[in-house]
């Protein structure tokens, strides 16, 4: 819903400077395996649910059926920045302590749709849903697994809906998906004496890959709402990219700089969205999703160094499908709309293929949020979660330290996401 109200300078230089302390802030984003949890502010704030929702140009990032529910043009831009801390502690008496090293990620999202008075309605989002980005250093036992990494996958989604019935919209979109890949881990020297060691740096673009997503949106009357949405796997392949290794040159004289190339792929996963919600008088709205993720897409991503292969990296195998639960609520006060939720999350990873290049773990994050009527159709959405991430102590671990033993150890994390989008609209 949007509000006519006057936009003053004091109050539009106020919007500008939040919208910069947003963008200004450093990340590392992630959600279950390394999906981005909640796209929208909205949604953020209560729980990360957005598949029923009606109202916000922001649920077609989920749901495009949701189309339906508005009139006229609407256009939003947002962030999501999660500020992680993350630290893992070696197995055994004395074991080393390191802190991952906090990363400048903020993943942006965009959306403009147009909806005609018949329900018939278009549009095109654009989001970053996988995301990740670590850094561990070049010194930590961990190093010869990795050293840093980054894994980003830009979705961009023209959609359209119509309404079937007066209570039915359904909706559909083509994901185009636009994959990074970058990874940089320690690897000894070629017929080194000693133990020396040198950077083996990766960087690759993928192919664009395509998928779709399928919405329904059922709204029988003012009180219930409900949404179903599927959306289809897309496999990205890097076919050409590049490995450059940086060896001391006090230690290896001429072999200072050599390159390769690699190639890899893996599988995005499938996932199904079902969320219900319920109005029980007008200021309150309660709101519950569940969301499927096949992880098990993943069976096995195995980087190929050079042409023909010369070496294989086994980067992530065995993941699990896992099922997240969202709870929220927003309550309507004249302008302002308060929020709150609850979000449960389930780890795909096994424990033997717990990577540190992806730190994750089962969490919960608590949620809360505020909308803003600034007015003559503008608002201003903004979220705030403490994500907490259980203890999670590897026994049995697939990969291995610096010194050649299994990388077993506890990973300790906790999170803090804050979320914002600026919608305007044309009616």
């Amino acid at each position: 819903m949007f509000w006519n109200k006057r936009l003053t300078g004091t109050t539009a230089h106020r919007l500008i400077l939040l919208v910069l302390v947003a963008c200004a802030a450093c990340a590392s984003s992630s959600g279950g395996g390394f999906e981005v949890q909640s796209v929208a502010a909205r949604g953020a704030g209560m729980g990360g649910v957005l598949s029923m929702l009606t109202g916000s140009p922001t649920a077609a990032y989920v749901n495009p059926a949701s189309m339906t529910s508005l009139r006229g043009t609407y256009f939003s831009f947002g962030t999501t920045v999660t500020m992680p801390n993350f630290r893992f502690t070696e197995q055994g008496t004395g074991g080393s302590s390191t802190k991952m090293q906090t990363q400048a990620l903020f993943p942006p999202n965009f959306c403009l749709i147009h909806t005609f008075d018949s329900g018939l309605g278009f549009g095109v989002t654009a989001t970053i849903p996988y995301s990740i980005k670590t850094d561990w250093g070049v010194d930590w036992p961990g190093r010869r697994v990795i050293a840093s990494s980054e894994l980003r996958g830009i979705v961009v989604t023209p959609m359209m809906a119509f309404r079937a019935t007066r209570a039915v919209s359904i909706g559909c979109g083509l994901n185009i998906t636009a994959f990074r890949y970058t990874r940089s881990a320690r690897v000894g020297a070629p017929a080194a004496q000693g133990n020396v060691e040198g950077t083996e740096q990766l960087q690759g673009d993928a192919d664009a890959a395509y998928g779709f997503q399928a919405g329904l949106l059922v709204v029988p009357d003012q009180v219930f709402s409900f949404g179903f949405v599927y959306k289809s796997r897309s496999r990205v392949s890097i076919e050409n990219g590049s490995v450059e290794y940086d060896w001391p040159a006090d230690l290896l004289p001429g072999a200072a700089l050599t390159t390769d190339k690699f190639s890899t792929s893996l599988t995005l996963p499938d996932k199904v969205h079902a969320g219900v919600s319920i109005r029980p008088f007008e200021a309150l709205l309660l709101a519950g999703e569940l969301e499927y993720v096949r992880w098990s897409s993943i069976d096995r991503v195995t980087i190929s160094v050079g042409d023909p292969a010369t070496k294989l990296i086994d980067d992530q195998e065995g993941w699990k499908d896992i099922v997240t639960a969202h709870i929220g609520a927003e309550f309507q006060l004249g302008e302002v709309a308060l929020r709150a939720g609850i979000t449960l999350d389930r780890s795909p990873i096994p424990d033997a293929q717990m990577r540190p290049s992806i730190p994750d773990g089962t969490r919960a994050a608590y949620t809360a949020g505020i909308g803003y009527a600034i007015g003559e159709g503008l608002t201003l959405d903004v979220a705030l979660q403490s994500v907490v991430y259980d203890d999670r102590t590897i026994t049995n671990a697939a990969v291995s330290s610096a010194t050649g033993q299994p990388l077993n150890g506890t990973y300790v994390m906790n999170a803090t996401v804050v979320g914002l989008n600026v919608s305007y609209s044309w009616k």
